[in-house]
């Protein structure tokens, strides 16, 4: 049993041993990660800040109009939501269309009652010029037979 206890540290040695060539192995690997991680971050940033340079020009060109292209596309995206929006308003369109071939109806309808209605005005007031005629000619025929009765009534 001597032997076991003078065996154990060693044993014990050997295994530690073991353990911290793995744990350098580990931390060797880790720290090329941790290299290799912020190298992609420096990366990243470097081409995001390219891009917001290219996106800050893009914006600068668009705002002044200087390239046709630039322009072409704004207008290719401009007339896709005009015919989105005319699309939409096709369905507008189609029914104030419906309502208004049903207004113009109904206004034909109006102007035909509206004639009808003249007509008969014209028609009625003329019967009454008739009819006011033939009252002043009765009346008139009544007086003069009137008075010619007098002369006669006068006489008896």
């Amino acid at each position: 049993m001597k032997v076991y206890y003078k065996i154990k540290p060693l044993l014990k040695t050997a295994e530690t041993e073991k353990e911290l060539a793995n744990m350098k192995k580990n931390y060797d690997k880790m720290k090329t990660d941790l290299a290799a991680a912020l190298a992609k971050k420096k990366e990243l940033e470097e081409k995001m800040v390219s891009l917001l340079q290219e996106k800050n020009n893009l914006q600068l060109q668009v705002a002044s109009g200087s390239t046709r292209r630039q322009t072409v596309v704004l207008f290719m995206f401009f007339k896709v939501d005009v015919l989105t929006s005319l699309g939409c308003q096709d369905e507008s369109i189609a029914k104030l269309t419906k309502e208004k071939k049903a207004l113009q109806e109904a206004h034909q309808q109006t102007l035909d009652d509206l004639q009808a209605e003249e007509d008969k005005v014209n028609t009625l007031t003329k019967a009454k010029t008739k009819l006011e005629q033939q009252v002043d000619d009765v009346s008139l025929q009544s007086l003069l037979d009137w008075q010619s009765r007098i002369p006669l009534e006068c006489d008896d």
